[in-house]
């Protein structure tokens, strides 16, 4: 009886093992879209620039666009596409230094420019910049301004060039 239960274990070690191996070695590409009328695209046009080093812990730590990831009909590729130009906002105050809010909103409407010229893309891929996701953009701006200490910003003048 014993035996048996070594044999059955050997069995299920064996097919456990099996699996993670062809997990680990598989070269499939990753399934970026969640929703049948998203079009595939290619591994490529979801590739992201250089690396962003930031030095703010608030930054560091907060989970940017969080409410999009759960969105089903927003991509998670288009998430990170608008994350990373969030990212690139918080590199570029931290690079200039804002002294004011003249040049913080400078800063602020490039982004918004950047996610302007996301929509044709986000459009081909079934979504869009609907009230919801208008608001997690915006308050993911909001919380950029506050960690860097400009608590009075006014959200719709940071984003005041966005068509979303």
């Amino acid at each position: 009886m014993i035996t048996s239960y070594v044999i059955v274990s050997m069995i299920v070690l064996g097919a456990i093992a099996t699996l993670v191996y062809t997990l680990i070695k598989k070269k499939e590409e990753p399934q970026i879209n969640r929703h049948p009328a998203i079009k595939p695209l290619s591994a490529s046009s979801t590739r992201l620039t250089k690396p962003i080093l930031l030095g703010n812990t608030e930054i560091l730590s907060y989970k940017f666009l969080d409410c999009l990831y759960s969105d089903v009909f927003f991509p998670d590729f288009l998430v990170d596409k608008c994350k990373h130009i969030l990212l690139q906002l918080c590199e570029s105050i931290e690079n200039t230094g804002p002294v004011n809010l003249e040049e913080l909103y400078a800063l602020t409407q490039d982004a918004t420019e950047k996610i302007n010229q996301l929509q044709e893309e986000i459009e081909n891929n079934g979504a869009e910049i609907e009230t919801s996701v208008r608001e997690c953009i915006a308050e993911n701006f909001e919380f950029i301004a506050e960690a860097y200490g400009f608590d009075d910003a006014d959200l719709e003048e940071m984003i005041e060039n966005r068509d979303w």
